[in-house]
């Protein structure tokens, strides 16, 4: 990396593969791609959300609601709905 910093190249590893894939993921020669590919939009989800509860739909057609963001519930969350 330092000679092709040296050309003045700015170069930044990114360790997702090495953090998340398994073994059998290395195995098989997964890439980044495959796993962009697994990843669900925002709009995916609001999708899905739709298609559970079709009245989503309505209030957000109703009131022009924008998606603005998406975060996972933490797990204790999930587990006071219950």
């Amino acid at each position: 990396m330092e000679m092709i910093r040296s050309l003045g190249i700015e170069v930044s590893l990114f360790d997702f593969m090495e953090r998340n894939a398994t073994k059998e993921e290395r195995d098989a020669g997964y890439d980044i791609a495959d796993f962009l590919l697994r990843e669900e939009t925002k709009e995916a989800i609001l999708n899905r959300l739709i298609t559970l509860n079709p009245a989503l739909k309505t209030l957000v057609e109703t009131f022009d609601l924008q998606l603005v963001n998406v975060e996972k519930a933490p797990l204790s969350a999930m587990a006071q709905l219950s």
